[in-house]
């Protein structure tokens, strides 16, 4: 639970947007910030194991 009281797909926009804000907040090279980010969009869809609404 990151982000939310309740747990949220890592695969969700919601996630991913409120995960991209973090990023441009920590300083990262413009290097390290497309790594990261790039991590962050091809995240599969876990909720098949996790059970968490996407």
């Amino acid at each position: 639970m990151e982000f939310t009281a309740t747990p949220i797909c890592t695969a969700s926009r919601q996630y991913q947007d409120l995960k991209i804000e973090q990023l441009k907040g920590m300083g990262l090279s413009d290097e390290a910030y497309a790594r990261s980010l790039e991590r962050i969009r091809r995240t599969a869809c876990a909720k098949d194991s996790v059970r968490v609404p996407c």
